[in-house]
């Protein structure tokens, strides 16, 4: 098992505005985002978490893990989820929904 799954039968019904999923590690999870999307509504904010190198310092802003195909995974969000706006969040910036 990848390190980012869910119980679809916990997730659905919760339909979120906003939805952090976290960016998976490893391709092992079997269809992470369609199915997470789907389970929650397809939500109409989607803010890919844990991408970033939690070795370096964010006084330069957040730096990309290379190991993580970020992305291969906004593709996937935007093919399971194409009415979703995919927010990539920048450092120390405030956002309003």
């Amino acid at each position: 098992m990848g390190a980012s799954d869910f119980s679809e039968r916990d997730a659905a019904g919760l339909r979120p505005d906003v939805a952090m999923i976290a960016t998976p590690s490893t391709p092992a999870t079997h269809r992470y985002a369609p199915r997470l999307l789907k389970a929650l509504g397809h939500p109409a904010t989607v803010v890919p978490v844990h991408w970033d190198n939690f070795e370096l310092p964010l006084a330069e802003g957040a730096h990309r893990d290379p190991t993580i195909d970020l992305d291969g995974f906004i593709a996937r969000i935007r093919e399971a989820s194409p009415g979703s706006r995919i927010l990539l969040p920048e450092y120390a910036t405030p956002y309003r929904f």
